[in-house]
């Protein structure tokens, strides 16, 4: 039931939307790989679709540019690890941004010439203007932050599972990959802005969605390889799910030697992506039950929601 409004305080206009600024900022340190500018209002319409009943509808516009916005972030984070291959490099940035969003306030951030350190600054500031404002956020910042050390542990275990020749697909499939994406921090943000959300329903909420958040991983990762191969990138997610599935080896990466046709047609045989297809259809068979699980909050649409997002993701393979 909707809460009852003061006439004497009415709710206060949804402020503009801050996509055009945050693409912005994205574009300033995106020096690795160039994506479709089609692609950020995409996202943003599909973060509409995934948010939360409960969100206060004065907030409504603002959690998702704030998700998109950490999303951006996570992707030039990625792209240095990733692309580029800086381990000691993305620590770094990793840290600073962590720093800038969390940190104490007021502390101002190390002087750089750094274009993607430049751009996580400015993000983590478009960030930090709002996020205090939420009616809840002091109540989640250390769970949002947590959410985000996952996101962050995530791709330097990419890293490290490539350095080291890993070749578990428990550890790596089932424990870490999917934190990459951010689906769980977008949620805990959107909780910062749901006062009527019944804390006794919080774990039942991140237990779906977790399966969200796997599906939706799982998806983008066979929806982004034909970019990532065509930027020169040697181990996109769907190579290391891949050799963690024992679909490929080490020793088939290496006869490719990074030469784009070679992965490709590498990936094509291993018939990694119909094994990843299954796993998102388990992630959505079992995503009712846990939805139908939260008391607080109608979740009864948000499966058929993520199947719309995966659906999308499918339909730009490629720009992702």
């Amino acid at each position: 039931m909707a809460a009852a409004v003061s006439s004497l305080a009415p709710p206060r206009p949804a402020p503009p939307s801050l996509l055009d600024d945050l693409a912005a900022i994205f574009a300033r340190g995106s020096t690795y790989v160039r994506r479709d500018p089609a692609l950020w209002p995409l996202l943003r319409r599909q973060a509409e679709l995934m948010r939360l009943p409960c969100v206060r509808a004065e907030d409504a516009e603002l959690v998702c540019d704030l998700g998109l916005a950490n999303g951006m972030a996570i992707t030039l984070l990625d792209d240095v690890i990733d692309v580029a291959g800086d381990l000691a490099r993305y620590d770094a940035l990793a840290d600073r941004y962590d720093a800038a969003l969390f940190g104490p306030a007021g502390a101002a951030p190390v002087a750089t010439a750094d274009p993607i350190a430049i751009a996580l600054d400015g993000l983590a500031a478009v960030l930090r203007a709002h996020l205090e404002a939420l009616p809840r956020y002091a109540e989640l910042a250390d769970l949002l932050r947590f959410d985000l050390a996952q996101s962050l542990a995530a791709m330097r275990y990419d890293a490290l599972f490539r350095r080291y020749r890993l070749h578990s697909a428990v550890e790596y499939v089932d424990t870490f990959h999917d934190h990459s994406m951010t689906v769980l921090w977008i949620k805990t943000l959107e909780l910062c802005a749901s006062p009527g959300f019944a804390r006794a329903d919080l774990s039942a909420l991140r237990d779906a969605a977790r399966l969200a958040q796997r599906a939706i991983s799982f998806s983008g990762d066979a929806a982004s390889w034909p970019t990532e191969v065509a930027a020169g990138e040697r181990h996109p997610g769907v190579i290391t799910h891949a050799i963690a599935r024992g679909l490929l080896s080490w020793a088939d990466l290496d006869a490719c030697d990074g030469e784009p046709v070679a992965v490709t047609a590498a990936i094509h045989d291993s018939g990694v992506v119909a094994a990843i297809e299954r796993d998102i259809a388990a992630c959505l068979a079992a995503l009712p039950a846990a939805c139908a699980r939260v008391a607080s909050v109608d979740l009864s649409g948000w499966t058929a929601q993520v199947r719309a997002l995966i659906a999308a993701q499918q339909a730009i393979r490629g720009r992702l």
